[in-house]
């Protein structure tokens, strides 16, 4: 779950108890490893809502051994940020985030597939 989109509060909320509900359900169901997509630099006590709603305590109480996997911003085919920014190139003055001091890790889609089945072809992963 999860995607570079605006949202309200409510639409916020309601990502952070589905994130919640699935690892609660999973948990019910006996099910043996979790792993939820969040996102780099998550924190509980963020000053982003949109990074407060990733959920990734609600997840650890519900699910104690989910494996939480923070990648940085996904780009592959058909994105929703890296095909932004190349549209931005056009422009005669480039925008830059946060002054130009925002620094980004971004990841292709396909790594992050990778990693994540390597997570669940393993008997002992780690959290």
């Amino acid at each position: 779950m999860g995607g570079l989109v605006r949202a309200g509060r409510r639409q916020l909320e309601g990502k952070f108890s589905w994130a919640c509900s699935c690892a609660f359900r999973a948990s019910q169901a006996g099910i043996e490893r979790l792993v939820q997509i969040s996102g780099i630099g998550a924190t509980t006590d963020s000053s982003s809502a949109y990074v407060r709603a990733r959920g990734e305590a609600t997840v650890l109480d519900a699910f104690p051994r989910a494996i939480i996997v923070r990648p940085g911003v996904l780009f592959g085919p058909h994105d929703a940020f890296l095909s932004i920014l190349s549209g931005l190139t056009r422009l005669p003055v480039i925008p830059l985030f946060g002054q130009g001091e925002t620094r980004l890790q971004p990841v292709h889609v396909v790594d992050v597939a990778r990693a994540l089945i390597r997570l669940f072809g393993g008997p002992n992963v780690m959290r």
